[in-house]
């Protein structure tokens, strides 16, 4: 008889671990939107083609996407230059000067080396932040998930929309409506 008891009380745990894990993604958006992101002092911007480009520039846009990467496991991975690349690319042609993208990398002392060869392999002329200390974290305590760690942000900084829009579709196209103004942001 306790065989069965057994077997219900894991499967009501298991049903309960799945619904917790299906409204977790709602609540971080719901944490997120409208937050402000703060960004460190003295920031310095790397380009693979020595491009001396200044951090504040990127900020002065009227969108920007923030991608943060912390490199605990694998860089090239995470980091989707290629994507990005592409991204990048077909932004700039649909909505030339609106839209900066500020590419965080939290990496390992002994990964630089590593990153700006796949940087150049990549052809990935965009400047990119190399975050060692991982400051932007420490002032803003990103989510834990990968997926919720780029945010499209509005001229003042704040989270107006999240996700990354090199793996999914359905948050490229919010993230273009935003930028056309086709979506209403919190904010007007």
């Amino acid at each position: 008889m306790k065989l069965p008891l057994y077997i219900l009380l894991f499967v009501c745990l298991f049903f309960y671990g799945c619904k917790k894990k299906h409204e977790a993604p709602i609540d971080i958006v719901n944490e997120w939107m409208g937050k402000e992101i703060f960004f460190p002092q003295n920031t310095q911007c790397y380009s693979i083609n020595n491009d001396s480009i200044s951090f504040s520039s990127l900020l002065k846009k009227e969108f920007k996407i923030l991608f943060y990467v912390n490199s605990d496991d694998c860089f090239k991975c995470k980091a989707r230059l290629a994507d990005w690349n592409k991204l990048i690319y077909n932004f700039n042609e649909l909505y030339s000067d609106k839209v900066s993208f500020l590419f965080f990398y939290h990496i390992k002392k002994e990964e630089k080396d590593e990153v700006y060869k796949l940087l150049e392999y990549e052809r990935f002329y965009y400047p990119v932040i190399i975050d060692q200390a991982n400051a932007i974290n420490q002032l803003n305590n990103f989510p834990i998930e990968e997926s919720f760690q780029c945010f499209l942000l509005n001229k003042e900084n704040k989270v107006i929309s999240i996700g990354n829009p090199t793996i999914n579709n359905h948050v490229l196209s919010l993230y273009k409506r935003y930028i056309t103004k086709k979506k209403k942001t919190l904010f007007e």
